[in-house]
């Protein structure tokens, strides 16, 4: 992901050092300007003419710095991180020149962000921010650093600060003249990539269809990566949406776009797809030749992605049964590194499908443990204050690009305004020649008068029906806001409650050492009736149904397998209790309450819980 660098400084047309020394610099740093295209074609043969200049005699520290930092870059894209780490630092003390020194600091933040060196990555990117005031006369690198500093947050799954940096991106990129449209494109992409994550399927959609629209009949090869990505989301959001075949047809319009500029890496990504797909089918067989190119692609790649390969892949080998092959992922050595330290939700995925394949080989307490970890993380990444945020952004960026296309629609009448006084001049000048050209330029301008009026009227309707869907909208957001602050109120109730009954068994402790036994007796009723909870639990459920008086009815509608504990059980789900916290206030084990929540999702013929969160928060 971060192969997408795309500024380059040197290249070397002679085989030898001494060749070389027989150039003046000027002649070097005009060959320095050459290279950007072959180092992404062959980034290996790059860096080992990038070593050779680097030991030439007498360069000036301009251009031993550049040379620093295009191979910094080159083994960036060959994966070995650490080597690039120690070039671009090499480089820091040798760049003066302030667009450079911008490019290189932006670059380091890149790498230390694939080591998870957060807080030196987070440096650089503010540095590399700070020194575009030095040059801004540059908006594109200006909107570069913002775009990658915007790729750090989405990558430690800070979505908030992810969509205001694309979004202020966006607006640098706007004040371009003439901006290449694939640049705009970029950052819509990565805008779409972060609600792919968030789960608003129809938004993603939406937006890459915008974007194939706009780069389809664009005449760059560099189109071809982004018309991959777009036609690889759309394989995805169909996929959610349980469009198999649709899916199908634009992963392999994704590959075949990836294909052209030879990127194995995403094209092994798009085939797990293909293969989730026959999986979903409950085609296991089908799904396990696909499942297994993209795997061992990927390991050969030492591709990122290599957990989404690899959860796809056991679920196949789970389902065929085929154990031995599947203990040959979970000893993968790039598997092992990957999940370490890895809270993200697909490390999540790969947790659920290792665990019932080691309770079949009889050898899965330890991971147990480890899911229970992971899962704890992983329901502590969002939250309630997030989401809102998240929704902001979202609704601030379809009104950007509502604005966008009503700017546009202002331009053209503005147009149509000057034709109409232009045809006004010719009417005047029409009067001299003949009082026939007269009446015939009058007519046309009626005419044309009558038709902007006409556009005038539609105009003014469509903003008339803006602003109501826009106080609808905003009606929707206010109640839902209120239903979720009366949510939290219920749920911080179900908490005293629960504060109530840890009391009461401590009280019952303190009076059993004191041998007090009428006390005891006593504090033992009201910890039985606070514990039994039926009381309590009809009155949140009475208040609950006043919020949301559809859930109970469509739950039991759809899925007429529930009783009413399974409803209950929805319902504190919906609240947003953790798992421990539901468990108390149904008096029973942590571990129980998995139980009862795979229970419910047999009963309702579901398997995923990103299925089950968007039943029960759809409704």
């Amino acid at each position: 992901m971060y192969k997408k660098i795309t500024t380059a400084f040197l290249y070397i047309l002679c085989a030898t050092s001494s060749f070389a020394q027989n150039h003046t610099i000027g002649e070097i740093n005009n060959e320095i300007s050459s290279l950007s295209q072959s180092k992404f074609d062959n980034p290996l043969q790059a860096a080992e003419s990038l070593k050779k200049i680097i030991n030439y005699r007498n360069l000036p520290d301009s251009s031993l710095g550049n040379a620093y930092i295009e191979l910094s870059v080159c083994y960036g894209m060959m994966n070995q991180i650490e080597n690039g780490t120690i070039m671009a630092n090499k480089a820091l003390p040798l760049i003066s020149n302030p667009t450079t020194r911008v490019y290189l600091l932006k670059t380091l933040g890149m790498l230390y962000a694939i080591r998870k060196n957060n807080q030196m990555a987070d440096s650089c990117f503010r540095m590399a921010i700070a020194g575009c005031e030095k040059i801004r006369e540059n908006l594109d690198m200006k909107a570069l650093v913002l775009g990658e500093y915007a790729n750090y947050f989405y990558e430690n799954y800070d979505y908030v600060n992810n969509l205001k940096l694309l979004n202020q991106a966006i607006e640098v990129r706007n004040r371009i003249k003439n901006d290449n449209p694939r640049y705009i494109a970029t950052l819509r992409q990565k805008i779409s990539k972060t609600f792919l994550a968030m789960g608003d399927y129809d938004f993603v959609e939406s937006e890459n269809l915008s974007i194939i629209k706009l780069l389809e009949n664009t005449k760059s090869d560099q189109r071809f990566t982004f018309l991959g990505y777009a036609y690889q989301n759309l394989g995805i959001v169909y996929q959610n949406k349980k469009k198999y075949d649709l899916s199908d047809s634009m992963l392999n319009k994704s590959n075949s776009y990836f294909e052209k500029i030879n990127n194995n890496d995403l094209v092994a990504y798009s085939t797990a797809q293909l293969a989730k797909n026959k999986l979903l089918r409950k085609l296991p067989t089908q799904a396990l030749p696909l499942a297994r190119t993209s795997y061992e692609t990927m390991k050969k790649e030492q591709s990122v992605y290599i957990l989404e390969s690899a959860t796809i892949y056991l679920n196949a080998l789970n389902d065929l049964k085929l154990f031995d092959e599947g203990k040959q992922i979970l000893d993968d050595s790039l598997v092992k590194a990957t999940l370490k330290d890895n809270y993200s939700s697909i490390s999540l995925e790969f947790f659920k499908s290792k665990i019932p394949f080691l309770s079949a080989l009889q050898d899965h307490v330890g991971e147990k443990l480890n899911y229970n970890d992971i899962l704890k993380v992983s329901d502590s990444i969002y939250n309630l204050d997030k989401l809102k945020l998240i929704i902001e952004l979202q609704a601030k960026y379809q009104i950007q690009l509502k604005e966008k296309d009503e700017k546009l629609l202002k331009q053209e009448n503005q147009i149509l305004t000057q034709k109409n006084k232009l045809n006004t001049g010719l009417l005047i000048l029409s009067i001299i020649i003949g009082s026939v050209i007269v009446l015939f330029f009058l007519y046309r301008n009626e005419k044309n008068k009558l038709l902007l009026e006409v556009q005038s009227n539609e105009i003014k309707q469509k903003e008339k029906e803006n602003q109501i869907l826009t106080q609808k909208a905003e009606a929707e957001e206010k109640d839902k806001v209120l239903k979720e602050i009366i949510i939290e109120q219920q749920k911080q109730e179900m908490l005293l409650h629960i504060e109530k009954i840890q009391q009461l068994e401590n009280d019952l402790l303190n009076s059993t050492n004191k041998n007090l036994e009428s006390e005891r007796e006593e504090i033992r009723k009201h910890l039985h009736k606070l514990k039994e909870g039926k009381e309590y639990l009809e009155l949140f459920m009475a208040k609950f149904n006043t919020l949301y008086p559809n859930f109970s009815q469509q739950l039991v509608s759809k899925y007429p397998a529930l009783n009413n504990s399974d409803i209950v059980f929805c319902a504190l789900v919906r609240i947003n209790l953790y798992t421990k916290e539901i468990g108390a206030v149904l008096n029973i084990e942590q571990f129980s309450v998995y139980r009862r929540k795979y229970r419910v999702m047999e009963k309702m013929s579901i398997k995923s819980d990103d299925e089950f969160k968007n039943i029960i928060f759809g409704i």
